[in-house]
């Protein structure tokens, strides 16, 4: 399995989280779940996630979280009403790209410019290419750089990015969620101490990555993540 799909399958299985019951609020299209409590750190008002009823992908915003009986509350975007007992699945819609940073700004762009993904453009977590690897005898050595990003506000302080982009908008406890899941991922063999966290505040417009052609839309709050990621080399 190649490196983009490695990191596609980490997200796919950090993504979604397990709930003990899911109801309609009568006459509406909003839901509650009751997820583990643990998991509710993960979680904010205003986020996106995704219910998976009959094989069909619903897209959903967080309304109301209840932290002393751990329901979220959720709306479905299109006001699609379904049977609850036929959901599958309830997970947290992270936008996954990879490419050249260039190209994964030039995606956000496209997708800000239509009605059916502009909101879910965020949180994204984007794979940065190209990378070199080193091949050992049946272990594929490779430094990759990963972002984690959220939409932001070009007046907000320091403090305040921190308050709303990396503990309000949950960055600092989805990058820990994902380097648990690679941890456990059967294609790599990783260890915690192989990732290097660096907070990045205010990207964007002002040359992210340390390169003006790199320019998107939106000002975004993020984690890069260097990672020396060993993957089993089958060939």
């Amino acid at each position: 399995m190649n490196i983009p799909d490695i990191i596609q399958d980490v997200i796919n299985t950090m993504k979604a989280f397990s709930f003990s019951s899911i109801t309609q609020i009568p006459a509406t299209a909003n839901f509650n779940l009751v997820i583990n409590a643990r998991d509710v750190q993960y979680w904010y008002v205003g986020a996106n996630c995704y219910l998976i009823e009959s094989g069909f992908t619903f897209y959903c915003t967080v309304l109301a979280i209840d932290e002393a009986t751990n329901t979220i509350t959720v709306t479905e975007n299109n006001a699609h009403i379904f049977d609850t007992r036929t959901v599958t699945e309830f997970g947290l819609d992270i936008n996954y790209k990879h490419g050249h940073p260039s190209d994964v700004f030039d995606q956000l762009n496209l997708m800000a410019q239509h009605p059916d993904y502009k909101a879910r453009r965020f949180p994204v977590l984007a794979l940065m290419q190209d990378f070199e690897e080193d091949l050992e005898a049946g272990i594929d050595e490779t430094p990759i750089q990963l972002i984690l990003g959220t939409d932001t506000q070009p007046h907000f302080t320091a403090s305040e990015r921190y308050t709303y982009s990396f503990t309000g908008r949950r960055l600092t406890a989805l990058a820990a969620r994902f380097i648990a899941y690679l941890e456990t991922s059967p294609y790599v063999h990783f260890r915690r101490a192989q990732a290097e966290k660096i907070d990045r505040l205010y990207w964007g417009k002002d040359g992210a990555l340390g390169n003006d052609e790199n320019k998107a839309d939106d000002l975004i709050d993020a984690i890069e993540l260097n990672i020396n990621l060993k993957t089993l080399n089958t060939c």
